[in-house]
């Protein structure tokens, strides 16, 4: 006959008896499951659901390391790509920047320069109002191609300066361009702003419950 060990139900309190091969069971008197623990001879009973509660707690917990680990290797790769959008979004600034910079020396090139080409046609002047030179009207022609070397030169020169303005490498991307390019990537750098922010918080909330559960 097998030996019975005699227990109150911890549920009801009704008299159970608990055979050694037994570990788990339904109380005849309330029908609560409860599971058999024995540990060095001693023998206690345990609700079912009590275990399964640790056992969901133990669960859970694990489920919310494991979620800390993924949220973190996310959060990472997300500053990644953020950095990369900063870049970018540096970049395009940078790019106006330089674009308004070419603009403003071709302008002032447009204007300087002409300007200089008038100035030295009339160099002659002076010296004719003065006396120091016959009239221009009456010179000879050596002496007209000096006095047309200087503005040449200077209009060789304005020519050359204002085409070096023009093909600038700045000058030649386009504005609107340069302007949607940062658009997308300060929308990027939000967007990413924004799913680091929603990861932290969910990090947070993870690292709360595991510090509940511990």
């Amino acid at each position: 006959m097998a030996d019975f060990v005699t227990l109150a139900c911890p549920t009801c309190g009704g008299k159970l008896q608990i055979t050694p091969e037994i570990d788990r069971f339904a109380c005849t008197h309330c029908g609560n499951e409860h599971l058999v623990k024995r540990s060095e001879g001693v023998i206690a009973i345990q609700p079912l659901a009590e275990s399964l509660s640790g056992l969901r707690r133990a669960t859970d917990r694990t489920a919310s390391e494991l979620a800390i680990r993924r949220l973190a290797e996310e959060s990472e790769s997300l500053r990644t790509t953020r950095a990369q959008a900063e870049t970018r979004v540096q970049e395009c600034q940078n790019s106006l920047k330089a674009r308004e910079r070419g603009r403003r020396e071709l302008i002032k090139s447009a204007v300087a320069l002409p300007l200089a080409v008038f100035v030295t046609l009339l160099w002659p002047l002076p010296l004719e109002l003065s006396g120091e030179i016959g009239p221009l009207s009456a010179a000879q022609a050596d002496d007209l191609i000096v006095w047309l070397i200087p503005p040449v030169v200077v209009a060789l020169f304005a020519a050359v300066t204002i085409q070096r303005r023009l093909s600038a490498p700045a000058l030649k991307i386009r504005r609107e361009q340069v302007e949607a390019d940062l658009a997308a990537a300060q929308e990027s750098l939000r967007s990413v702003d924004e799913a680091i922010s929603s990861l932290d918080a969910e990090r947070a909330h993870h690292r709360g419950l595991v510090s509940l559960r511990e």
